[in-house]
């Protein structure tokens, strides 16, 4: 490999990652005050974090929303963290910790059906930090609640993926 390839690599994973946040900030600001469902994909919980608390210090009102592991209702646990929805941006985060096998098909029924529920409830913009794995599960076992998502966002690099 030559030198240039390696140091373009990196480079090319932080303009896309600069893109990714950039994306995400314009989504904020066009859909403040009317609800919409967003997707951010990042297998790392430390770049994760990193990423969630760099944009609550930048736009004032987000709200953090960390999933339980014991959760079996996605939306009454946000309710429930978040109870006035008054918030400008509402971020779900851990909501893999809820996805246990045993209790994964209920987690998701519950969380397939109350995609309108989502819309009466927050009338801002919903985003549910995930892994990749996550992402499967959704589209295949809460198509419901998939079909409303509106924008999807890629916080994934080679440095974080599972197995690392």
């Amino acid at each position: 490999m030559s030198k240039g390839k390696a140091i373009s690599r990196p480079y090319e994973q932080t303009a896309q990652q600069r893109a990714e946040l950039d994306a995400l900030r314009r989504m904020l600001v066009l859909s403040e005050g009317t609800f919409s469902l967003s997707v951010a994909i990042c297998n790392s919980p430390a770049l994760r974090d990193h990423i969630v608390k760099h944009i609550a210090g930048e736009v004032q009102g987000i709200e953090v929303v960390r999933i339980p592991e014991d959760a079996q209702d996605i939306l009454e646990t946000v309710r429930s963290q978040i109870p006035n929805a008054q918030a400008r941006a509402v971020f779900v985060v851990d909501m893999e910790k809820a996805l246990a096998e045993d209790k994964r098909n209920r987690v998701l029924q519950n969380l397939n059906v109350s995609r309108e529920q989502w819309q009466a409830t927050y009338r801002c913009p919903v985003v549910f930090w995930l892994p990749e794995y996550v992402i499967s599960l959704l589209t295949t076992q809460a198509r419901d609640l998939w079909s409303w998502v509106s924008h999807q966002f890629e916080f994934v690099s080679e440095q974080a993926t599972p197995l690392a």
